[in-house]
């Protein structure tokens, strides 16, 4: 039971807390002065709004790397040069899963959002480094890697029309005439990922690799499955040959904040891959 003075010195506990700008849920952040990579700006943006539960020790969500920009780009919260396929961006703005950041709010102002959407455009692409988003973790074919290439991917949810919606709508035999990525072997409407067209070459014509390098998929190694890194780089690894540079696209094409325009794969969806991959791509 609080006495008059006990719950006096309770509430003003609370809010020198308020006052000093930390959440029960979060422990405090020993400041840091600058980091590296991260610009004045920015620094100030996101110490302010986010390190008390994302750096220096604390974890929250499992995510406590915001003050270290090169783990934010190798882990894929950053796709450099993209900020509209970054995690870090979808989060203070308009996330397709889980909650807006700064959790509760109060959120990032105009401005604020502005100094990060700048900072993630002027950045240099990375030199073809492959994003590892090793959990350690077993997938399904069927249950956890195809419904990411069969889902709509337009920011309004939207189902399939005569324009693309999901990756297998463009890239099949009869989608888009310039695609060079198949997964249907038919020229079928039918939303369906077909498991074998997943270890063809990457060809318009179906029966060589040229002018590439190899399959979209092989099985055990992520990093050099183009299926992989088409959808976390969008710059041409440097081991891949030059005549793909020329045509390099991160994926989905024309990624886009519009209701109708698509959203880039979530963190969360490049990991399913990455690890299926890796496991032996198995058809389960």
């Amino acid at each position: 039971m609080f006495t008059k003075t006990s719950k006096k010195i309770f509430l003003h506990s609370i809010l020198i807390s308020i006052i000093l700008g930390f959440s029960f849920g979060c422990k405090s952040y020993k400041t840091k002065s600058s980091v590296a990579g991260m610009p004045g700006d920015v620094y100030s943006v996101l110490s302010a709004k986010c390190f008390a539960c994302h750096a220096g020790g604390n974890e929250e969500g499992d995510f406590g790397t915001i003050d270290n920009v090169s783990l934010l780009i190798s882990n894929g919260y950053i796709s450099p040069g993209s900020p509209e396929s970054s995690t870090l961006y979808a989060k203070i703005t308009s996330p397709i899963s889980g909650a807006k950041m700064p959790f509760g709010g109060p959120y990032l102002s105009e401005s604020e959002v502005a100094t990060i959407y700048s900072w993630i455009a002027a950045m240099t692409a990375t030199s073809g480094a492959c994003v590892r988003l090793d959990n350690g973790q077993s997938y399904s074919f069927s249950a956890d890697i195809a419904p990411i290439f069969q889902q709509s991917l337009r920011n309004n949810g939207t189902a399939e029309s005569s324009s693309m919606g999901s990756c297998i709508h463009c890239h099949r035999s009869g989608g888009n005439a310039n695609t060079k990525l198949w997964f249907k072997a038919s020229s079928t409407t039918t939303n369906t990922l077909e498991y074998n067209t997943l270890f063809s070459c990457l060809s318009s014509t179906g029966n060589s690799c040229a002018p590439y390098n190899g399959p979209m998929v092989v099985a055990g190694d992520p990093c050099a499955s183009r299926l992989y890194r088409r959808i976390t780089q969008s710059t041409s690894p440097t081991e891949f040959t030059a005549a793909e540079a020329t045509e390099w696209n991160l994926m989905p094409k024309g990624i886009g904040t519009g209701a109708t325009s698509r959203r880039a794969l979530t963190t969360e969806e490049k990991t399913k891959i990455f690890n299926w991959i890796k496991q032996g791509a198995p058809n389960n």
